[in-house]
């Protein structure tokens, strides 16, 4: 060994030396910045009546009976800066009537747009959270009634509020929420700068890649949030899980504040792993605002820097030359433009900036199922497995349907590749890489299917399979309106164009090399195709719906646009393998391969971005910095509500009480998903609770003579309801009590996690 290399190698130990003491003092850092955080002040609940505003109630006629028929605005008035809420008292005999907040300024933004809420016979009270960012001096109170008989409003308030959800944080969840967060984030920086030690190109790749997510993520950097259509739903799946972890619950399945607090298993159906981001950064005392725009942000950066990785070792593993093996730059300069293309295609940016994120998080994780994919074709097993349990592990913890999606593609791909996969090899390493992704989600799968067995339609809600056909993109009008079928229609033409052109110049290739060469390149224009022709209504959906078994999955699916998600995908897997095959010689060469990807790159990443603000700049603005901004009842789909339930049948606890005379209540304590109602009674009595009747919650009876179970009935559009017996000082508490089968799933699949980490390492150091 020379003395240059022997200097080398001790620069390079001096390096990780250096390395090391800088990830200690992280780990100090880390306590630091938590317990720096954890003792600043934060905002506790402080609600204020702005008494000043009554006179202008009574003046406008509101305070009093409203005329049937009529629309009803107060006088204008001024508010400085920050949260509020509106309490209305009234009595009424319907649910016709509506009440808003509105003012002719921010209107004409949209930014206080469904805000109208309607009115609850057995309620008699609105509670109406808004959020100003600037002084407005001409907000109103308007009031709506369509009561065939008398709509009376008894009491108008307007109220600050300076908490931003109903569980205040205390200093030990900020200060473990703050060290979980600062822990990660530095771990994940760490592994950056390690690769960067070891090899000094990847800095320049990583800054790359940095930059390109940066530029498709320019849109976010505008003030305030836009209205997507399902950014009340994931704003309050983030709230959600904040005050699930406030009251003590993890994983969070069941969230408690949904439907007026009746709760919601959204958790249990609908993976949220990377929502925790968001939660705890609200914990810490982050602004939602700042907390989901920061999530989207990394996600894309998680996107980015993973399919290029993804990428890379697919076009290295099914080179067959030795061009692209022996050039690190030609490598790169395939891997780095699949990226930009795969984080720039234009559905991806539909579900960025129309908060369909569900879809958003899963594309993260598609790239490694075609990696997983291809190293099972080329023997490498181990690879292939940990290849698989990442991809699925993070599809089922984000998106469940994109799952399902991509099972149906795995089954197409193994049968157009079936004389690789159909092998005992290959079909062992399959079913072994399914046990351990099964094994890795027992604590999601196991609380899913746990659910499933309540009276639940799941994702049925108002899709029936024969809606489906009628919801796939118009292919003959080619200018519309709808944003994702101008999106499907422009890629299928382009991709239709780019199969033709290749057909035709395949036809003309030189016949001493053979047509095998371009068998993935064929088959995955054909899938692409496939995959594209199944996002409009040309593909036979009704007929699928005929089938049992596959007309359950097209209910579900629910739009088939969705697919414009996986074709996203094989369009750039098309595209790295079109470049494969040029560069190694087999296709006819017009234009060089580097001008060629510097020029798809540039068009996915300018033209991702002047999309996005395209689709971003008409959008509605709002603002949900308090979790009372959202109103959980109209938020969602219902997909997951008990059948048969209506989402507009909410008593209230007080009303829930009143209609069960004999009981005195004494006291009431509610945190999240636990009730204590403390009551006398002289005989027994119904009485119903304001929580859907899921399984899993208990009832106990505390009494003098101890504690005792309670069974639960079925009452009332699917509340809770006891029979509760007579007893002079009593208190009964009803919440939800996680069953010991869950807590045994998280426990295995935290196992099973390690053990493949564990082997995949060891297998690592071995080869």
């Amino acid at each position: 060994m020379s003395i240059r290399e022997i200097t080398g190698l001790m620069k390079v130990d001096r390096i990780k030396s250096i390395f090391q003491i800088f990830v200690i003092w992280q780990i100090a850092l880390c306590f630091v910045i938590g317990a720096v955080i954890s003792i600043t002040p934060v905002f506790l609940p402080e609600y204020d009546e702005l008494m000043v505003q009554k006179s202008l109630f009574r003046d406008s006629g509101m305070i009093g009976p409203i005329d049937h028929g009529s629309a009803v605005r107060s006088e204008s008035f001024a508010l400085d800066k920050g949260n509020y809420i509106l309490n209305v008292n009234y009595s009424c005999t319907s649910e016709n009537n509506y009440i808003s907040v509105v003012s002719d300024t921010l209107d004409n933004e949209g930014y206080l747009n469904e805000r109208w809420q309607n009115t609850v016979v057995s309620d008699h009270s609105i509670t109406i959270g808004f959020t100003l960012d600037s002084y407005v001096d001409d907000l109103s109170v308007a009031v709506i009634n369509n009561d065939d008989y008398e709509f009376f409003i008894t009491d108008i308030n307007v109220m600050s509020n300076t908490e931003v959800s109903s569980a205040p944080p205390t200093i030990l969840a900020r200060f473990l929420s703050t060290l979980l967060l600062t822990g990660v984030f530095f771990g994940l920086f760490d592994l950056l700068i390690y690769k960067c030690i070891n090899d000094r190109k990847v800095l320049k790749i990583y800054g790359l890649l940095f930059v390109i997510s940066m530029v498709l993520i320019l849109p976010l950097l505008r003030p305030g949030l836009y209205n997507g259509n399902d950014l009340a739903f994931h704003v309050m799946r983030i709230y959600g899980i904040r005050d699930g972890l406030l009251n003590g619950h993890f994983p969070v399945k069941l969230q408690s504040q949904w439907y007026g607090g009746y709760g919601y298993p959204v958790g249990a159906f609908y993976g949220d792993f990377l929502l925790y981001i968001p939660a705890l950064m609200s914990i810490i005392g982050i602004p939602v605002t700042f907390a989901y725009k920061f999530t989207l942000f990394f996600v894309q950066l998680l996107t980015v820097f993973t399919s290029h990785d993804c990428f890379k070792g697919i076009i290295y593993f099914i080179s067959s030359g030795n061009k692209i093996k022996e050039s690190s730059y030609r490598l790169e300069c395939f891997s780095i433009c699949g990226a930009a293309a795969y984080a720039g295609m234009f559905f991806r940016c539909i579900t960025l900036y129309e908060a369909t994120i569900g879809e958003l998080l899963a594309a993260a994780f598609l790239p490694f199922i075609a990696f997983a994919f291809v190293l099972l074709i080329k023997g490498r097993r181990i690879q292939s497995i940990m290849m698989f349990v990442i991809g699925f592990t993070g599809l089922i913890n984000t998106h469940i349907l994109t799952t399902a999606m991509v099972v149906v593609f795995l089954v197409i791909f193994s049968l157009v590749f079936c004389k690789y996969i159909f092998n005992k090899y290959n079909l062992c390493t399959l079913l072994i890489a399914a046990l351990a992704v099964i094994v890795t989600n027992l604590h999601f799968i196991v609380p899913f299917v746990d659910m499933s067995m309540d009276d639940i339609d799941i994702m049925s809600s108002g899709h029936s399979a024969e809606l489906i056909q009628d919801k796939g993109a118009d292919t003959i009008g080619f200018f519309t309106d709808d944003i994702y079928n101008v999106t499907i229609r422009v890629i299928l033409l382009l991709v239709t164009v780019f199969v033709v052109v290749q057909i035709v110049r395949l036809l003309k290739h030189d016949r001493t090399v053979s047509l095998n060469k371009f068998y993935p390149l064929i088959s995955l224009m054909m899938i692409t195709l496939l995959s594209l022709i199944m996002c409009t209504y040309s593909f036979p959906w009704d007929l699928l719906a005929q089938i049992p078994v596959a007309g359950k999955y097209v209910g579900v699916l629910q739009f088939p646009m969705r697919f414009l998600q996986i074709a996203d995908l094989l369009s750039v897997l098309m595209m790295i393998e079109y470049f494969r095959v040029r560069d190694e010689g087999i296709v006819i060469k017009k234009l060089s391969t580097r001008n060629l990807v510097i020029g798809l790159l540039l068009f996915f990443v300018i033209g991702g971005t002047v999309f996005s603000f395209r689709q971003y700049r008409p959008v509605d603005r709002v603002s949900y910095d308090a979790e009372v901004n959202i109103h959980s009842d109209w938020i969602s789909g219902d997909e997951y509500l008990l059948t048969g339930t209506n989402p507009h049948d909410l008593p209230s606890l007080e009303a829930c009480l009143a209609r069960a005379p004999e009981v005195v209540v004494s006291d009431v304590n509610r945190a999240g998903d636990s009730i204590f109602v403390y009551y006398s009674s002289n005989e027994n009595c119904e009485v119903e609770f304001p929580l859907f009747n899921y399984r899993h919650y208990r009832a106990y009876l505390m009494t003098y003579d101890g504690k005792t179970s309670l069974d639960i009935l079925n009452g009332n559009n699917n509340r809770i309801s006891l029979i509760l017996p007579p007893t002079d000082d009593g208190a009964v508490n009803v919440r939800f009590v996680t069953p010991w089968y869950w807590h045994c799933s998280y426990i295995v699949s935290l196992a099973g996690a390690v053990l493949i980490i564990y082997k995949y390492i060891k297998n690592k150091a071995r080869s």
